[in-house]
């Protein structure tokens, strides 16, 4: 969702807005907080490495694809 939003701001040359910070910080956390000692304490488990590759690469699949709408709407 971020990068629907977030393509404007950057167009614009404008510094992300406090959603955007908001966001990274607990993707951060998120992705942080297994592999480190509270995420035991918590139970946690860190996931497997191949799931991050898929991860990514439905992600960057994801932001091809809206980069590519976004180039076809600019053209109308």
């Amino acid at each position: 969702m971020l990068l629907l939003r977030g393509g404007r701001r950057r167009a614009e040359g404008r510094p992300p807005g406090p959603v955007s910070w908001a966001a990274g910080a607990l993707t951060a956390v998120g992705l942080l907080l297994p592999l480190s000692p509270v995420g035991s304490l918590l139970g946690l488990t860190p996931l497997p490495a191949l799931y991050y590759l898929l991860r990514a690469a439905v992600l960057a699949l994801y932001t091809t694809g809206l980069m590519a709408v976004r180039a076809r709407q600019g053209q109308r």
